[in-house]
């Protein structure tokens, strides 16, 4: 049912398609860019033996004409893939990889279209290439087809936020410090691949050793009685080995720069060098926040916000996230607007911690953007509650914004807080709890796989596609069950 669901989108807009065939070719004109560059680093050094020298120009990706070569995924397939994704949260597990295989839906939907199941990293390849404009536009068209097909009218809307935790552990400073420390190390030994020569530290490894057991120590001894002095000399050992590691790591990096600025490398393979080069850079600068506020905080016992903290190697992008009374996360809090039928017509992932209060407003132009309608009656929780957002939403021509909550109380008239239609939508606003229950349990929404903000946009947008879909299956079902009762 979902495939056939998803066909049938595309159906109803085609121009699906289009957007997915011109993010392929984004990813292709980069790709031929790249050989194309390739191409003229090893003419060049033939033409250098011979004495020839031709001036160039600068090789443009808009200027590129993709040529008629192997051919590549159809859009279909791609949009296919993506719906899988968002449904199963991936496309290379053993899991999805075995469940794919042995769909009889999606080998006949492919079989309709004349091409065999792809392998696992071209699927990979071209659903990565899918833009979040691109998601987003999908959405778009989806809320379209549901507002076509009469299965919702959007003047009912409840928001609310949620914690999904990032992939990446649980953070403390001291094992922050020593995984950017130890990802430096082991990506300078990457180096000599490119030509390029590896850091080279006596006794580097030896070292990292003795602050892993540091580390294990500090573990150990925090929360026990008496522990504080303990602890503060047991960070003064590992801070001060830390940072000898730290300049000694900074010293090495001074010293290969030159070699590496001066290597000589085909394109693609030049590209690569700087990716680690970038990886080893952004670690050590790092490290050197971490070590500051670090020893700050134990001997100083200056505590920094953790928006101004290093949270994770993994996601530079997450945030400490505490919401009422729940255990805090390592993630984003993302913004999801529910209708009164159960569809998503808006998700906002924005960056850090941001408060409820002041998404209110951003969430409803984007749920009147995509669907054309003001809502008549939006419920959110007090959180997003301040007089300024009120008085934005009711301009907007929402007639009736309800604040649970003691705040939200304090807003509202108690004319208006006793009536029938805010005592009405109050009690509504448990049915997007019932949504983010939905999400987080069915669809994996509270645990990422994948890492960066644009990423985790991307993520939690395909899965909200596909809990659409899913949706407009049941009230399908629904509204022919019911018209077969009446026949």
């Amino acid at each position: 049912m979902l495939f056939r669901s998803a066909v049938e989108l595309l159906r109803f807009k085609p121009e699906i398609l289009d957007r997915i065939n011109e993010d392929q070719d984004v990813l292709a004109k980069k790709k031929k860019k790249l050989r194309l560059e390739d191409k003229r680093y090893y003419e060049n050094k033939t033409r250098k033996l011979s004495g020839i020298k031709i001036p160039e120009k600068e090789i443009e990706e808009n200027d590129m004409q993709l040529e008629i070569g192997r051919s590549r995924m159809l859009a279909e397939v791609a949009f296919l893939f993506f719906i899988i994704r968002g449904y199963f949260g991936s496309v290379t597990s053993q899991t999805s990889v075995e469940r794919m295989y042995d769909s009889m839906t999606l080998y006949t939907i492919l079989q309709e279209w004349g091409v065999t199941m792809p392998g696992v990293t071209t699927i990979l390849e071209n659903i990565n290439a899918i833009s979040n404009e691109t998601r987003e536009y999908i959405l778009d068209a989806q809320i379209e087809q549901i507002l076509a097909e009469g299965l919702e009218d959007f003047e009912k809307l409840q928001i609310d936020s949620t914690s999904v935790e990032a992939n990446t552990e649980w953070p403390t400073d001291a094992r922050i410090l020593l995984a950017l420390l130890n990802r430096a190390y082991r990506y300078s030994q990457k180096l000599n691949l490119f030509g390029v020569d590896n850091f080279s530290i006596d006794l580097m490894e030896d070292w990292l050793s003795r602050l892993k057991k540091i580390l294990f120590k500090i573990n150990m001894t925090s929360g026990k009685v008496k522990s504080k002095s303990k602890i503060k000399v047991l960070y003064r050992k590992y801070l001060q080995l830390a940072q000898r590691v730290h300049d000694l790591l900074i010293e090495e990096e001074n010293r290969v720069k030159a070699i590496k600025e001066s290597v000589d490398l085909a394109p693609s393979r030049l590209e690569k060098l700087n990716r680690v080069w970038d990886r080893i850079d952004n670690d050590l600068i790092d490290a050197g926040k971490v070590l500051y506020y670090t020893e700050d905080r134990i001997f100083n016992e200056v505590v920094l916000k953790a928006s101004e903290k290093i949270l994770s190697i993994s996601d530079r992008s997450a945030a400490f996230i505490k919401k009422g009374n729940r255990n805090p996360v390592i993630g984003y809090k993302p913004q999801v607007a529910r209708s009164g039928n159960g569809f998503i017509p808006s998700l906002i992932v924005p960056e850090g911690n941001a408060s409820d209060s002041g998404q209110l407003i951003p969430i409803l132009l984007d749920v009147k953007r995509r669907t054309t309608v003001v809502p008549k009656t939006v419920s959110v929780d007090d959180g997003y509650a301040s007089a300024e957002g009120q008085k934005k939403a009711l301009e907007m021509g929402v007639e009736i914004l309800s604040i649970g909550g003691a705040k939200g109380k304090k807003l509202i008239p108690e004319i208006d807080w006793n009536s029938i239609e805010y005592i009405e939508a109050r009690a509504e606003r448990s049915a997007v709890e019932s949504i983010m229950f939905t999400l987080k349990y069915v669809f994996e929404f509270g645990r990422l796989r994948r890492r960066g903000i644009e990423e985790v946009r991307a993520e939690l947008l395909e899965k909200v596609i596909v809990y659409n879909l899913c949706r407009a299956i049941v009230l399908r079902q629904r509204a022919m069950e019911k018209n077969k009762n009446a026949a």
